[in-house]
């Protein structure tokens, strides 16, 4: 009893701070980026009865497919109770952080043994930059972090103690996270794989369990895949292709890497070279120490103990989830922003880690040993109460995205929101859909540069954006800086035949 009240007094308080924090970190309103207008229109079609998708500029509904359905779904069920759409994204994703504190308690404190150190571990979590960008931007990441956390921590309760419990909400939540993303069928990859090697149950119960948990797991996915399918003709509006990554991937990716410990603003005027070593030798640091403390813990508790701890659920699922990405950015769209975004499932499970290998580490080595942990661990300390304290009066003094001052008070914003109601054309829906309350078209483009190839509809696309400028008086409005941040070759053929209306410092506008 005295226990369970301990983790009630700890928890309860960590929960609510994290809300709070989030709340208090987003003054201006949820950020928004170009994947939040799929995010929130759908979910604002779902909450009107409309369905899951969005209204195009020319009248079309197009069913959502390229993204899974589980977060609009989650916000269109907070339009339903009456709140405004944005509102609902910032309330949501500030309950999700607290959540995901929570599960980082909970995470530690059974890896550790240690309240104490899952309370550090928590506090660390809710002030990292990297996690508090993404619960403050109305994406899908926030829900899918909770899950996958939470999946993992059901599954190695089932792996260590074969509840079966444990293993139907393990597969749930998986379930539910490759519905929020598709990436989540890496965890549950990596789950259906410690099934079945588990050392303490046999063939045929292993077999069973990892049945009846693809069954679960699978079958929501399957419908969703089915729905797309009959709407569009692809299940997950993809197309497959080999590419390879591009070198400004990489050297996002490195960044990133880098920016995990140390403020972004140290690698000024590093080259790619630089970054990769600094990065190798972070790398190597960190593998080293997930390796000491893997083998530690198996000559301490044996393989068994091993193979069933959430340790090896967590680098089980870090190394699925990197080897996905891989395959994606080669078949699938080799223009994914290696960025803390997509980073982050790897940044929560290898942080969480490390954590508890250098808690086990302090507690192995002698004096002059700890003497240098500890100086590493200040110095990382101290580079995150710079990050936290740089993200914090960004996001309160300006915003994020589509939110922040520099768009709320865009001239070509303004001229936008005072148009009659006629057809708009643009190189950014996103902005004319949150800021001027309108459904846009976006501009013929001759160039896909997801998959790396021309479109075979462009003249046609072309042909009709004519049509419309001609006989309903559409408008053409580009986002950018002077010069337009468009081939001056496709500027040319856009605006054949048109005139220039208005010129702002942050865009143009043009009739015909």
């Amino acid at each position: 009893m005295a226990n369970k009240l301990e983790t009630n007094l700890i928890l309860a308080p960590l929960a609510g701070f994290a809300l709070i924090l989030v709340l208090w970190s987003t003054p201006h309103g949820v950020g928004l980026r170009p994947d939040s207008f799929d995010y929130l229109s759908a979910a604002e079609n779902f909450a009107r009865g409309d369905g899951l998708g969005r209204w195009t500029g020319s009248g079309e509904f197009r069913p959502l497919t390229h993204f899974p359905p589980l977060y609009p779904m989650m916000i269109g069920m907070l339009r339903l109770a009456g709140m405004d759409i944005l509102a609902a994204a910032r309330l949501g994703n500030a309950v999700l952080f607290g959540a995901l504190i929570v599960l980082a308690w909970v995470a530690v404190r059974l890896m550790s043994g240690s309240a104490t150190l899952a309370l550090l571990a928590s506090i660390i979590v809710a002030t990292s930059d990297v996690l508090i960008y993404r619960y403050s931007m109305a994406l899908s990441e926030p829900l899918f972090l909770v899950l996958a956390l939470g999946g993992s921590i059901a599954l190695a309760q089932f792996l260590r103690r074969g509840s079966l419990p444990s293993l139907a909400v393990s597969s749930i939540l998986f379930a539910l996270a490759s519905l929020t993303r598709y990436m989540g069928l890496t965890f549950l990859l990596a789950g259906w794989i410690l099934i079945l090697i588990q050392p303490r149950a046999a063939r045929r119960q292993k077999l069973g369990a990892s049945l009846a948990y693809l069954s679960v797991a699978l079958l929501p996915l399957v419908w969703w895949w089915l729905r797309n399918l009959a709407l569009t003709g692809n299940p997950v509006d993809r197309a497959l292709a080999f590419h390879f990554p591009t070198s400004s991937n990489l050297k996002m990716l490195a960044i990133s890497v880098f920016s995990w410990l140390f403020p972004e603003e140290y690698l000024a005027g590093l080259s790619r070279l630089p970054l990769l070593l600094l990065d190798g030798f972070i790398v190597l640091l960190t593998g080293g120490l997930i390796l000491w403390m893997f083998s530690g813990k198996l000559r301490k508790d044996g393989l068994s103990a091993l193979l069933t701890g959430l340790e090896l659920v967590l680098l089980v699922g870090a190394a699925s989830y990197s080897t996905a990405l891989l395959i994606s950015l080669s078949f699938v769209d080799r223009l994914t922003p290696l960025d803390n975004r997509i980073l982050a499932p790897l940044y929560l499970n290898l942080g969480l880690l490390v954590m508890v290998g250098l808690s086990r580490l302090w507690s192995r080595i002698r004096r002059a040993g700890r003497i240098l942990v500890a100086a590493a661990c200040g110095t990382l300390i101290f580079a995150h109460a710079v990050k936290a304290q740089a993200v914090f009066g960004g996001l309160r003094s300006d915003g994020q995205g589509y939110a922040s001052l520099a768009w709320q008070n865009s001239p070509t914003m303004t001229y936008v929101t005072a148009l009659p109601p006629v057809p708009i054309y643009t190189n950014d829906i996103v902005a004319v859909y949150f800021l001027g309350g309108r459904v846009a078209s976006f501009i013929p483009t001759d160039y896909n540069p997801a998959t790396d190839t021309l479109r075979t509809d462009y003249p046609e696309w072309l042909a009709t954006m004519r049509r419309r400028m001609l006989k309903e008086d559409a408008v053409l409005v580009l986002f950018g800086p002077d010069p337009l941040p468009i081939d001056p070759e496709q500027l040319a053929q856009l605006t054949e035949g048109l005139k220039l209306v208005e010129r702002f410092q942050d865009g143009a506008v043009y009739r015909h």
